[in-house]
């Protein structure tokens, strides 16, 4: 039909919107609109993991697909930064309904609104007052309740950006890229200084031994840039690895065409083998290093199960992504139980598990985890017992380094609500600013520019975060790495106090259990060395942990 049209029929108007915004396609009851823009979603990230992008490569770590990417300008300032903290992107993909995730229990307008879907106040987890309002969390994030109690969680009310569409391509690409109802971009918000002032060999010859971006799954466009995606391809690693290690490369690259004909076969394979060298000590590193404690069963369990022995391990990225679906509940959604709470119940075991696991060698303190989703769900309930595409919802953080609490302006359900969903109070660029500049330590001007125009900082995080290996008004410890390190029936451990106080010294083996006891008790300030008897232990890695008052400090030893 001609767009000069006023109203399209089915109460369309031009450009493909209905009165108060709802897009074709943010409905169940859409039909063939609602399919198509699923089949859209799903055909072009299909298209976009059909190739080996220019620079990087995937590969599979047990059932989960690995990206890893090329250094560049941006990605410099996060390997160069004096810090090793690392940011975990949980990508909650669909759409999730945050009224049922973050509930506001007095709210007589979220009961009517929502009906047999709302979250009683009784089953709801208190969370306490913010904004004059109670809030609770849903029965299923249980787990995650520890984390609130000690101040390692934090809720953002309200997130989102002006000018959703309720599409799901739109929604994801907008925050993947950071655009929408502000600057616009092509490239994602992480990806897009990866190319800047470099071509793409010039990218490939900078290539790090540990990449400080990994995406476990897909990241949609948040590596993106002009030369394509780094996170791209699937290569089954096995037969590859053992290539790599018999011959140091699985490609050759001599004895091809000269000139243009053999040029692009070359830089194919060049980057094939300088990313699977790569793999070769990821598969190294993360298959010794441990995880203390159980995980549940899932597939995101084990991806943050997988993150864990990545940090542990030695390797060092800045930014790892993951994620767990699907949030698209337009119907049959569940309340306190169904199809949502399952999902909310896998996300707060595997969440709970990984930040337990992180604890228990002082790595929580360099790690921080936020969830976010391209939209949230419609205030009201559908007429399929579900919820149809919505614009803000809550984000969480967690992380011992943060300030935990509630931030941004709690929704009331009156004048915040527009076309059927809650508006935005806080725009999810803040939440970049903040993270970029105050846990990475990125000049404010360069997030600035990173971002396109400044965005508020949020107090989730102090202007400078603070880590187990720098706060304040504790005494200081060091653990140098045991010597020699492979051995094979002993080596030396050497550690520093500055200052008299309690320490313990002992070793763990890659379940988690302790093995030996090098020292334990009061000690004056000073140097000290132990001696570590390995013989009647099986061969494989060992971590050496080293705990005192000012926190805990681990090494590896093979």
């Amino acid at each position: 039909m001609c767009r000069s049209h006023p109203l399209r029929p089915g109460g369309l108007r031009p450009g493909g919107l209905r009165p108060g915004g709802l897009r074709p396609g943010a409905r169940l009851e859409d039909g063939h609109a609602h399919a198509h823009d699923h089949a859209d979603w799903s055909r072009r990230d299909f298209l976009k993991r059909l190739g080996l992008a220019t620079l990087g490569a995937g590969f599979l770590a047990g059932a989960s697909p690995v990206g890893v990417f090329a250094q560049a300008p941006f990605l410099d300032l996060l390997a160069g930064a004096d810090t090793d903290r690392v940011l975990v992107l949980i990508h909650l993909a669909g759409g999730n309904d945050g009224l049922n995730t973050v509930v506001p229990v007095d709210n007589d307008l979220y009961y009517g609104y929502r009906g047999a879907l709302a979250i009683p106040k009784a089953s709801a987890l208190g969370l306490g007052a913010n904004g004059g309002q109670n809030f609770g969390l849903h029965p299923a994030l249980a787990p995650l309740m520890p984390l609130w109690g000690d101040g390692r969680m934090g809720v953002v009310h309200s997130v989102g950006y002006n000018g959703v569409t309720r599409s799901h391509f739109e929604g994801i690409d907008h925050w993947m890229t950071g655009s929408g109802g502000g600057p616009s971009f092509s490239e994602g918000w992480v990806g897009r200084y990866l190319l800047r002032g470099r071509s793409p060999e010039e990218a490939a010859r900078a290539y790090l031994e540990n990449p400080p971006a990994i995406s476990l799954g897909h990241a949609g466009r948040l590596f993106d840039t002009d030369a394509g995606n780094f996170g791209v391809g699937r290569l089954g690693y096995t037969n590859n690895i053992e290539r790599m290690l018999e011959r140091g490369a699985v490609y050759q690259t001599e004895a091809l065409p000269a000139g243009q004909a053999g040029a692009p076969v070359r830089h194919l394979r060049t980057q094939i083998n300088g990313a699977l060298s790569y793999v070769v000590r990821f598969v190294d590193a993360t298959t010794k290093a441990p995880n203390f404690g159980a995980y549940p069963n899932s597939g995101l369990a084990r991806d943050l199960a997988l993150t864990a022995r990545i940090v542990r391990g030695g390797l060092s990225p800045r930014i790892i992504s993951v994620s767990l679906g699907n949030f698209d509940h337009h119907a049959n959604q569940g309340g306190v139980g169904g199809s949502h709470a399952a999902l909310l119940a896998d996300l707060a075991a595997a969440l709970g598990a990984f930040f337990a696991d992180l604890k228990a060698d002082g790595l929580d303190r360099r790690v921080a985890a936020m969830t976010f989703s391209e939209f949230g769900r419609a205030v009201h309930a559908n007429g399929a017992a579900g919820t149809d595409h919505g614009v803000a919802a809550p984000a969480l953080l967690f992380g011992a380094g943060l300030e935990g609490g509630f931030f941004g302006t709690a929704p009331t359900l009156t004048a915040d609500v527009q076309g059927g969903a809650l508006v935005p109070t806080t725009d999810y660029r803040s939440l970049y600013a903040t993270l970029l500049e105050r846990w990475f330590g990125v000049a404010p001007s360069e997030t600035d520019v990173l971002l396109g125009a400044p965005y508020d900082r949020l107090g989730f995080l102090p202007s400078s975060a603070v880590t187990a290996a720098d706060a304040p008004g504790l005494p200081a410890a060091a653990l140098s790495a045991p010597f020699p390190n492979p051995f094979t029936d002993r080596t030396t451990v050497r550690y520093r106090l500055d200052a008299p106080g309690a320490v313990r010294l002992a070793v763990y083996d890659a379940l988690g259990r302790e093995v030996a006891v090098l020292a334990d008790g009061s000690a004056v300030a000073g140097e000290f060395q132990a001696e570590f008897d390995g013989s009647g232990l099986a061969a494989g890695m060992y971590l050496v942990r080293l705990e005192t008052a000012r926190g805990v400090i681990t090494r590896p030893v093979v």
